[in-house]
C-alpha cells in the first residue's frame, strides 16, 4: 500500500488511497465465501419458518390528524442496490475509485460532457500560433473556458440554416407536384412532362403527380415510363403511385400489364386501398373481364358510387344493358346515392346502344329526382333528342342551359346545341348561337358547315370555311374536309372540291368517297373511277364502290357499273343493296335481260333481298 508523505502542519490532505488489484481481489474472495458459508447454513437450518398472512388494519387511519406531518415525495433519481460510485452524468455505477476515476477521464464521460475527444496532429508553429489567438482573446476579454458558448450558439445557427434549407426544399418540391397537377387538370400535360424532366430530384410527391396525370390525360404509356425512372432512383411507390399505374393501365386495355402492377400492390400490401381496388375494378371493366369485375365488386366493404358507375358502364359496353339498369336501379335499394355522374352514365350507355327513348325517359326521371344536370347530360341528351325529333324537349333543354349559363361557360354544349338545331332544320338558329359563342373549337366549325351543307346552305359552309383557315386561330381536320366536300356534293361545285380535295395533305377514304359522289352525280363517272383505281395510300372500300355504282345508275355507264358490282361482292358477298342497285339500273334503262342476269347472280350467291319496313308512332 502507498504511504502518506508527513506534511509540515501534520494533516496530509494530498494523498489519496488507492486499493490495488490484489488486494481488491482478495477481499472479493473472503466476501464471496462468506457468503457461501451463509447460504450454506441457511440450508441446513431446517425449514423454513412458516409465515403468517397480513391482518386488517383494526383501527381507522385518521387522515386529518396526519395533515402536514407527512409527505408524499416523487424521487426521480436512478437508485441502484450495488454499493459504489454513482456518475450522474452517464447514469452507471463503478465499484471503486480507481475505476471512477478512469471512468470520469474516459471518452463515454467526456463525450456526455460535450467535449470532443478527437485527436490531431499539429506542427509546434501550428500550436505557437493557437496559444497566440488564445492570448489576444483572453486579453480582449472575450475568451470563455473552451468556447462552449460560441460553439454552441454557432451550431445552433448551422442547425438552423440546415432545416430552414430543407424546408425551403420540401416546399419547392411540394409546389412543383402542384404545379403538375393543375397542368393535368388544363390538359397541358406536355408542359408538366418538361417541368418533370428538368427537375434535378424528383420525390414522391412529383413522380405520383406526374403519373397521375398522364393516366388521366395522356400518353398513357408515359406513366408507366415515368414509374420505371422512379423504381431506377430507388423510390419506393406507395398506393398513391399504384392506384393511378392501374388507371393508367385501364385506360390502354393492357390486362397482362395491369395485373403485373397488381402483383406489386400485393407485395407492397395495399391491396386493400380504396383507390388501388377502384383502379382494378376499372381494368377489369375495360378490359371487358366482367366476371372478375363482379367478384371484386362483391368483396369490397364499402361500395362507392364509382364503383357502381363502373360496374354499369362494363356491363352496357359488353351490351347488357338490362344488366346495367339493375346495378343502376339496385343503388337506391342499397342506399347509395346516384349521383350526377351515375345518371349521365346509365343516359350515355342506353344512348350509345340505340335506345334513344329509354334515354329520354330517364332524362326525365332525372329532372324529377332533384337532381341536376351538368354539361355531359346535356351533350348526350341533346343529340338523342335531334334523333327522335323531339324538338320540344330539345328547346328546354336549351333554355336550361342558358339559364345555368352552360351554353356560353362550356363548347362541348354550345357544340351539341349546333348539332341539335341543324339537324332538327333551324339552320338560322344555329347560325344565330354559332356567332353568339365565346369559344369556339374545331369541333364548332364542323358542326356548321356540315349542318350548312345538309341544309342547302352549302355556299355558306363553304364562306364559313374560308374564314376558318384565314383567322389562323384553329386549323381543319379530316372532318373539316368532309363537311366542305359535303357542301361541294350538295352544291355540285366541281372544281371547288377539286380545289379543295388537292389541299388535302393526307386524303382519307371518307374525302375519296365525297369526291366520288361529287363526280358520279355530275355524271363524271370514268373520272371518278379512275380516281379510285389511282388510289395508293389506302385501299377503297365498299362505300367508294357503292358512290360508284350510285353514279353509274345516273349516267347509265354499264361496262363500270358491272366493274364496281364485282368489286362489291368482293367486299360485301351478303349485301344484296348492290345487286338490286344495278337491277335498278338496268331496269330504267328497259334493260330486262340485264335484269334477269343480276337476279340469277343473286340466286347462285344465295343472297335474298332484304324485306323493307316502315314504323309508325
Amino acid at each position: 500500500m502507498a504511504q502518506p508523505s508527513n506534511t509540515a502542519a501534520g494533516v496530509d490532505n494530498t494523498f489519496r488511497r488507492k486499493f490495488d488489484r490484489e488486494e481488491y481481489l482478495q477481499r472479493a474472495r473472503e466476501r464471496e465465501s462468506k457468503e457461501a458459508e451463509g447460504r450454506k447454513k441457511s440450508k441446513s437450518s431446517g425449514p423454513p419458518v412458516q409465515r403468517k398472512p397480513l391482518k386488517h388494519r383494526d383501527y381507522e387511519v385518521d387522515l386529518e390528524s396526519r395533515l402536514g406531518k407527512t409527505q408524499v415525495r416523487l424521487h426521480l433519481v436512478i437508485r441502484m442496490n450495488s454499493a459504489g460510485y454513482y456518475c450522474s452524468v452517464c447514469e452507471c455505477v463503478v465499484k471503486d475509485s480507481a475505476n471512477y476515476l478512469d471512468h470520469i477521464n474516459g471518452k463515454k464521460h467526456q463525450r456526455a460532457l460535450g467535449m470532443s475527444m478527437r485527436a490531431e496532429r499539429s506542427t509546434l508553429e501550428q500550436v505557437q500560433r493557437r496559444f497566440e489567438v488564445l492570448k489576444k482573446r483572453k486579453d480582449t476579454g472575450g475568451f470563455t473556458e473552451q468556447d462552449f458558448d460560441e460553439r454552441i450558439l454557432k451550431q445552433q445557427q448551422e442547425d438552423e440554416e440546415i432545416k430552414r434549407q430543407r424546408r425551403e426544399k420540401k416546399k419547392e418540391k411540394n409546389l412543383l407536384s402542384h404545379f403538375v397537377s393543375v397542368c393535368a387538370s388544363l390538359d397541358r400535360m406536355p408542359y408538366a412532362a418538361r417541368v418533370f424532366r428538368q427537375s434535378p430530384s424528383p420525390n414522391i410527391l412529383l413522380f405520383n403527380a406526374v403519373v397521375r396525370g398522364h393516366s388521366l390525360r395522356g400518353p398513357f404509356l408515359d406513366s408507366i415510363a415515368a414509374y420505371s425512372i422512379m423504381k431506377r432512383r430507388g423510390i419506393r411507390p406507395d398506393e398513391f403511385t399504384l392506384a393511378s399505374l392501374l388507371k393508367a393501365c385501364a385506360n390502354l386495355r393492357h390486362l397482362s400489364l395491369g395485373l403485373g402492377v397488381h402483383k406489386e400492390t400485393l407485395a407492397l400490401g395495399y391491396q386493400r386501398f380504396g383507390p388501388v381496388r377502384i383502379g382494378l375494378l376499372e381494368l377489369l371493366v375495360q378490359c371487358g373481364r366482367m366476371a372478375e369485375a363482379l367478384k371484386l365488386f362483391d368483396e369490397m366493404p364499402h361500395r362507392e358510387a364509382i364503383a357502381w358507375n363502373l360496374m354499369i358502364l362494363g356491363f352496357s359496353k359488353i351490351g347488357d344493358l338490362e344488366k346495367g339498369l339493375d346495378f343502376f336501379r339496385r343503388m337506391e335499394i342499397m342506399g347509395c346515392e346516384r349521383t350526377t355522374i351515375t345518371w349521365n352514365t346509365m343516359i350515355s350507355c342506353l344512348a350509345q346502344g340505340n335506345r334513344d327513348k329509354d334515354a329520354l325517359e330517364l332524362f326525365r326521371e332525372m329532372t324529377t329526382m332533384n337532381c341536376t344536370p351538368d354539361e355531359a347530360t346535356l351533350a348526350v341528351i341533346l343529340p338523342t333528342c335531334a334523333r327522335l325529333g323531339k324538338i320540344d324537349i330539345g328547346k328546354w333543354v336549351h333554355s336550361y342551359a342558358e339559364s345555368s349559363g352552360l351554353s356560353l361557360k362550356s363548347v362541348q354544349v354550345g357544340n351539341s346545341l349546333l348539332d341539335f338545331y341543324s339537324k332538327c332544320g333551324d339552320i338560322e338558329r344555329a347560325l344565330e348561337l354559332f356567332e353568339r359563342m365565346p369559344r369556339k373549337n374545331v369541333i364548332s366549325y364542323n358542326t356548321m358547315i356540315l349542318g350548312l351543307g345538309l341544309n342547302g346552305e352549302c355556299k355558306h359552309g363553304i364562306k364559313l370555311f374560308e374564314e376558318m383557315k384565314a383567322s389562323g386561330g384553329i386549323n381543319p381536320n379530316d372532318s373539316t374536309y368532309v363537311g366542305v366536300l359535303t357542301c361541294c356534293v350538295h352544291a355540285g361545285l366541281v372544281q371547288t372540291g377539286k380545289d379543295i380535295f388537292g389541299s388535302i395533305v393526307e386524303p382519307k377514304v371518307e374525302h375519296y368517297g365525297c369526291m366520288v359522289d361529287l363526280l358520279g352525280r355530275v355524271g363524271c363517272v370514268r373520272e371518278a373511277y379512275d380516281l379510285i383505281r389511282g388510289m395508293a395510300v389506302v385501299e377503297p372500300s365498299a362505300a367508294l364502290w357503292s358512290a360508284l355504282l350510285s353514279g353509274c345508275r345516273a349516267s347509265g355507264e354499264k361496262e363500270i357499273a358491272e366493274r364496281a358490282l364485282n368489286e362489291l361482292i368482293k367486299l360485301e358477298p351478303w349485301n344484296s343493296g348492290n345487286y338490286v342497285l344495278l337491277s335498278n339500273m338496268y331496269a330504267d334503262r328497259g334493260v330486262w335481260t340485264g335484269v334477269e342476269e343480276v337476279r340469277a347472280r343473286m340466286r347462285k350467291n344465295c343472297v335474298e333481298k332484304t324485306v323493307g319496313q316502315s314504323v309508325v308512332e
